[in-house]
């Protein structure tokens, strides 16, 4: 068996790069800012924060990052990692770190996945420090001890787990893409009313609509379903949660067991749009195909609205219409709290939300062009789920040695 060794991180490590006690001034644009607020579920997510390019080499004094290096948050939260793919220059915030592997020694891919490791997430936790935030000082982190194999074995681990993390990325994208188009075209059609200026409009209490069209209110249109269920009564099932911490971490329900629910839940019967009704300035709008042959029932947070088409209502109109810019807006201007809390939209004042509402045909005609997107954007979740589920079940036995390189590569080969 091919022998591990354990150094402590300073020791495989070239480069570790550490802003921490310094604060940046932010600027609208620039060079995208590098925080810990956006290092989620090993991924970067796209930067919304900048510092002036003019500001770069003032500011990044201690070290340069580069891409592929490894970032590392230190505290709120402590432990999330991801790897830099960006081509031009990227600053750092606080609370992040970055580290480079040293050259024929530590690759950084397998750094990455073994600081995601259970047993490494669990040396850094040991070594935090902190009670309101924890984190941990980098002093701390340069001790901890890492097991390395050969560098041939790391680049394998680190490719195997990658092409694993690059079909998910591409799933994402896909599914950004098909929602973009599917807008566009709701835009298009019932926004800006392009395949049918010819026809004649008539004024209405939303402005001018094609004759024929009419206004009503979401009531008329939708239900709102409220089934609760306790799931802490059937011990031994598990569920497929829908949450706002599963939705922000990558729009993938988690499954969890009966007696890890505290609270009581909404029961999804019936395909249904989420829609959250808290902090709407952050719209999290889920689209949840009802899962017939599944053997564990779905189920939602209570701070998910549950709007389910009624008759003659498309689903895939319906999952437009939720994310247009005519409802948002109306949604969060209802919003009622003030904004040092929790703000939230009561699901009853929506239903009084006017609504215009094209003929069941063009609607129909609508919804032959879009339901495709939306199902493919399913069965890419689907696919996302099953990737998600072989990759944390391969990271701690490869980290570990538990499966030997080759039989992980087959077991990749069956679901990409």
């Amino acid at each position: 068996m091919i022998e591990w060794k354990e150094f402590a991180l300073e020791e495989v490590v070239e480069k570790f790069i550490d802003y921490r006690g310094k604060t940046p001034k932010k600027t609208a644009s620039g060079v995208p800012l590098i925080t810990a607020k956006i290092v989620k579920n090993g991924r970067i997510n796209t930067p919304n924060e900048f510092i002036a390019l003019e500001d770069y080499d003032k500011w990044m004094t201690r070290g340069i990052p580069q891409k592929g290096d490894v970032v590392m948050t230190t505290e709120a939260p402590l432990g999330e990692v991801a790897q830099l793919c960006f081509d031009g220059k990227v600053a750092l915030a606080q609370r992040i770190i970055t580290m480079r592997g040293k050259v024929n020694v530590l690759d950084n891919g397998f750094l990455k996945y073994m600081l995601q490791s259970p047993l490494m997430q669990h040396r850094i936790h040991s070594r935090s420090s902190g009670t309101t935030v924890i984190g941990i000082k980098s002093s701390e982190l340069k001790k901890i001890p890492i097991p390395v194999p050969p560098i041939d074995i790391q680049k394998k681990i680190a490719s195997i787990l990658g092409s694993i993390d690059e079909k998910i990325e591409l799933n994402l994208k896909m599914n950004e893409t098909l929602e973009e188009m599917a807008m566009t075209l709701y835009k298009h059609w019932f926004v800006d009313f392009g395949p049918f200026q010819d026809e004649e409009f008539v004024e209405s209490e939303l402005g001018m609509i094609p004759k024929g069209w009419e206004i009503k209110k979401l009531s008329d249109i939708v239900e709102i379903r409220t089934t609760s269920i306790n799931p802490s009564k059937t011990p031994g099932e598990f569920y497929y949660h829908y949450s706002i911490p599963a939705y922000d971490e990558g729009k993938l329900p988690s499954l969890n067991s009966a007696e890890s629910i505290k609270s009581n839940k909404y029961l999804i019967e019936t395909d249904t749009v989420l829609v959250s009704k808290l902090n709407p300035a952050t719209p999290r709008i889920w689209t949840v195909y009802f899962k017939k042959e599944s053997k564990n029932k779905q189920i939602t947070s209570t701070e998910f609205i549950h709007y389910v088409p009624k008759q003659n209502i498309n689903f895939a109109w319906l999952n437009c219409y939720l994310r247009s810019d005519d409802f948002q807006n109306e949604f969060k201007s209802n919003a009622t709290g003030t904004t040092h809390s929790r703000q939230r939209v009561s699901p009853k004042v929506t239903k009084n939300f006017l609504v215009v509402i094209p003929p069941f045909d063009v609607m129909a005609s609508f919804n032959n062009k879009v339901s495709s997107y939306f199902k493919l954007i399913d069965q890419n979740l689907k696919s996302i789920t099953l990737l998600s589920e072989t990759r944390d079940y391969l990271i701690p036995r490869l980290l570990s040695g538990e499966i030997d390189v080759s039989k992980a590569e087959k077991q990749v080969e069956e679901v990409l």
